[in-house]
């Protein structure tokens, strides 16, 4: 892990940009779905980040699989930075992730391959509220990724047990 010696270079940017919150450099070293990775920080201490804004398909939903492949060709092997502390109910820091000044969310966004998260749009700056809010919206009318299909479920609903897309819609699969 030769990247991991030049994780100190990240952290006077970090300062240096004035993070109102605390902002740590890593490894990714696993992504486990299209919203959640595994670093390691110049430390050793290895760690599950969940990214802020989004939502992405779960295992077995479709576009799963393609979230997570798209996650972890921009993110694998990179140091990251992340920004936020939050905790969420399994234990995971939630944070915003940026590989050099690429907010690796709103790219998931972009790229069809996570819902902007609505449920926690008020943790967000305005700037990222419209950023993702804009995204989802440039990618829905584009029909690319998830919304190449008639009737997306989204994640919040598909942990909920919802499988059936509903009344004309068709069946999803990756």
């Amino acid at each position: 892990m030769s990247t991991l010696r030049s994780l100190f270079h990240c952290i006077p940017i970090c300062l240096a940009l004035g993070f109102p919150t605390p902002c740590l450099p890593g490894e990714v070293v696993h992504v486990s779905d299209g919203d959640t990775l595994t670093v390691v920080s110049e430390g050793g201490h290895r760690f599950k980040v969940r990214i802020a804004g989004i939502d992405a398909p779960e295992k077995g939903q479709a576009f799963g699989n393609k979230s997570r492949v798209n996650l972890a060709s921009l993110t694998q092997g990179n140091v990251v930075r992340l920004e936020g502390n939050k905790k969420d109910k399994y234990g995971r820091r939630v944070a915003k992730v940026f590989v050099a000044d690429t907010d690796i969310g709103l790219m998931q966004v972009e790229a069809g391959l996570a819902w902007h998260f609505k449920k926690y749009e008020s943790e967000q700056s305005e700037k990222d509220r419209v950023a993702y809010a804009d995204a989802e919206a440039r990618a829905k009318s584009r029909g690319i990724g998830l919304w190449s299909m008639k009737c997306p479920i989204a994640p919040w609903d598909y942990r909920q047990g919802i499988r059936n897309p509903g009344e004309g819609c068709s069946a999803q699969s990756d």
